[in-house]
């Protein structure tokens, strides 16, 4: 068995992976998916050289598990555990972010919540106007590591792009443009 639906799944959305069952013999190829509160329906074809292509699609957040059997034995990996998020349930808020921006050499602060999207790591990366990485700190607010606060000090003015990912998939509006000014370099004219 290989796919991606063996290894995450978004709320929702169909996930997919194939069961080639064409050098095992004799024998029936059997499937299930469980998740938090049951087991989930899935659509199952098959060709001619017993390979099946199988999909599901995930309903609740959380830990599935999908088990593959072929007559009556666990196929190798199986059972496979497969976490479901919504991405579009994880939001990142900070006042540098809707065009406000920042300054060189002061903090930008951001909170990144994801408490309701589901089991996952995150993931932040702030890059500087010429792509390079800026060095950020990142602190979870409890043990459950739902909900992060971000901080950074850009040191050139321009451009940054914050990019945000909720088990290795973008957040909603990631990546975020921010814009950084340097005050100092602004001068007054007489005319």
């Amino acid at each position: 068995a290989h796919g991606p639906g063996l290894e995450s799944a978004s709320l929702g959305r169909s996930a997919t992976f194939t069961v080639d069952a064409s050098k095992c013999g004799l024998g029936e190829v059997a499937i299930t998916v469980t998740g938090p509160n049951g087991e989930v329906s899935t659509d199952s074809k098959v060709n001619k050289d017993k390979v099946h292509s199988v999909s599901y699609v995930a309903e609740q957040v959380g830990n599935f598990t999908i088990a593959v059997l072929f007559s009556g034995d666990h196929v190798s990996q199986s059972p496979y555990t497969v976490t479901v998020i919504d991405t579009t349930k994880c939001y990142v808020t900070g006042a540098s972010l809707g065009g406000v921006g920042g300054k060189i050499n002061e903090p930008l602060d951001f909170v990144v919540d994801g408490s309701q999207a589901g089991p996952g790591k995150m993931a932040a990366t702030l890059y500087t106007p010429d792509d390079a990485v800026q060095p950020m700190s990142s602190k979870p607010q409890s043990e459950e590591k739902t909900i992060f606060d971000l901080q950074a000090e850009p040191t050139k003015p321009g451009v940054y792009r914050l990019e945000v990912l909720w088990a290795d998939q973008a957040v909603p509006g990631s990546p975020f443009s921010i814009s950084i000014s340097d005050p100092g370099i602004c001068r007054l004219v007489n005319k």
